[in-house]
């Protein structure tokens, strides 16, 4: 929560994206911290989203990207950052794991999860560092941190209001888009991807004017991803519909089929 008043408090980032409007902010050295923004419109459920909505998120999060792009001294000027490490660490491959098997433990998921499923997940999960290398290859950025249709808002214009920045960090421009997509697909968002990645790629290469094609997004996309859904979904999917399980291990699979020969095709 300190570091949204801290981002709200940094009239020098000149994001370029609508904010909410600010009418109070407060921090102490104790740790307690305010934020007072105006009202606006809640958000649609991503069902409800029209593919224009979507692309329109596409073409502003290259926007916000492109305006920190490869800017490294003037990102670790601002202390409160998030800070992602560099490399995943591997209690967390083992927390994971144990989290999969748990889950194929569950009679719900026994038809999906099955030895060889499991095994398969076990193998991707032991190519985590190589996942991080591909979104690593791209150049750090700022990144709103927790990217999802909830934190969306809208004004009486219909614009979008980008809204809740208490994870904003350094990142991979891509890391933003990717989690936007699983989120709005878990939601049951028709969500319209490829033109999303199009929109995203066009915008970023014009505002930083460098050559940055789809393809180089699709991967990095693709690779962060997997690693998201590997690491970090398993926690949240004991009282999941069977069909959600399966719809997440088909869609791992054929995230890891995009990546060519970055991990094990299943």
């Amino acid at each position: 929560a300190q570091r949204e008043v801290a981002f709200y408090g940094t009239p020098a980032l000149a994001i370029p994206l609508a904010l909410p409007r600010v009418l109070g902010l407060d921090a102490d050295a104790a740790g307690g911290s305010a934020v007072l923004l105006a009202a606006y419109r809640p958000p649609d459920p991503p069902a409800a989203w029209e593919a224009d909505r979507y692309l329109a998120v596409a073409a502003q999060l290259a926007r916000l990207h492109a305006a920190f792009w490869n800017d490294t001294a003037r990102l670790a000027a601002l202390s409160w950052l998030r800070r992602p490490p560099d490399a995943i660490d591997p209690s967390r491959i083992r927390h994971a794991q144990t989290a999969w098997r748990a889950l194929q433990s569950r009679p719900a998921f026994a038809s999906i999860l099955t030895s060889s499923v499991l095994a398969r997940i076990t193998r991707l999960l032991d190519h985590i560092p190589a996942l991080t290398a591909a979104i690593q290859a791209l150049p750090a950025t700022l990144c709103h941190g927790d990217c999802h249709t909830g934190n969306l808002l809208t004004d009486a214009d219909g614009r979008l209001i980008w809204a809740d920045w208490q994870e904003v960090g350094i990142g991979r421009g891509p890391e933003d888009l990717a989690f936007f997509v699983q989120r709005a697909l878990m939601a049951g968002g028709a969500v319209p991807e490829e033109p999303m990645i199009a929109r995203y790629s066009a915008e970023l290469a014009a505002q930083t004017g460098q050559p940055i094609g789809p393809e180089t997004i699709r991967r990095a996309l693709a690779a962060s991803e997997v690693r998201t859904r590997l690491l970090d979904w398993p926690d949240y999917l004991d009282d999941a519909e069977p069909a959600l399980m399966d719809s997440m291990v088909r869609r791992i699979d054929r995230l890891v089929a995009r990546l060519g020969g970055t991990v094990p095709e299943p």
